[in-house]
């Protein structure tokens, strides 16, 4: 077997390291090429993965009633104590590299909740950081190498929380998935909209979706919507010959009246009105 493509899962945590300049993060470390990620598993480490691929598969994990969803390449950790549901996934990842950390370190309370699943961009930095930890994985009971991985690992999480945090704002992250969230919003605006499910398709937790559509944004995502309906109802009124309570059903309300409200509000005029006075 050529040695770019073995497994290697060597356990740490009883290897003996030689100064205490870094805790003992790693408790388990491997790297594995083309393997298949089980539907739905709860952990009992907490653990960060790194998933690479030459495609960019679309991945999506369900946590509870929260889902995320990211390509590769892209993080994926995983808390202790956490189940998670895999609903969507390519057949195989092709290579991934998996940290698996010590509990007595807390390193969870080092990972801003919202980091779950998320797309990763691979800094010559990082690259280097992995592959001088795949290298000594072989050698990990040699004198001293144990301190090594613990540093590298220790760099890599740093390197990881840097990409998403710093380099971000540059690149705008955050705004680039509000983004296109708002145009999935666009395109799916007359279909019901499980707020929840919409944060996690694009990576965020419901609240910090609120927090950051609001940095980018002027209206909630509510209101957002109700004035994409608006609109499309004003286009209907129109340009088409359906009648007012066929529109009110296409833009999401259930009855002719609370469309009619709702309408009222926004411009001062009733749908019929309206209609009247645009034909």
């Amino acid at each position: 077997m050529d040695e770019q493509d073995k497994i290697y899962r060597v356990v740490t945590e009883n290897l003996p390291r030689k100064t205490s300049l870094y805790p003992r993060l790693i408790r388990l470390l491997s790297h594995r090429n083309q393997y298949s990620l089980p539907k739905e598993r709860t952990f009992i480490d907490t653990q960060v993965c790194i998933h690479f691929s030459e495609t960019a598969p679309l991945f999506e994990v369900r946590i509870g009633d929260r889902k995320y969803a990211a390509e590769c390449p892209r993080v994926y950790i995983k808390r202790a104590g956490e189940t998670h549901r895999i609903t969507c996934a390519d057949d195989n990842v092709q290579y991934s590299f998996d940290m698996i950390y010590d509990a007595k370190t807390n390193i969870e309370k080092l990972i801003p909740d919202d980091l779950v699943l998320f797309p990763l961009e691979l800094t010559p930095r990082i690259h280097a950081l992995v592959g001088n930890a795949r290298e000594l994985l072989p050698h990990i009971e040699e004198d001293g190498v144990c301190d090594r991985v613990d540093e590298l690992c220790f760099s890599i999480l740093h390197e990881i929380l840097l990409a998403n945090r710093v380099i971000a704002p540059k690149t705008d992250l955050h705004e680039k998935q509000i983004r296109r969230a708002v145009s999935w919003l666009h395109i799916h605006m007359l279909s019901p909209i499980d707020w929840r499910e919409l944060a996690g398709r694009f990576g965020f937790s419901e609240r910090s979706f609120n927090r950051y559509w609001k940095t980018y944004m002027k209206e909630s995502p509510h209101q957002y919507l109700i004035s994409l309906r608006m609109k499309e109802a004003k286009c209907l009124l129109m340009e088409t010959r359906l009648s007012v309570g066929e529109i009110a059903g296409k833009v999401g309300y259930a009855s002719l009246e609370s469309f009619g409200f709702a309408f009222r509000k926004r411009f001062g005029i009733s749908p019929h009105a309206f209609r009247r006075r645009h034909r």
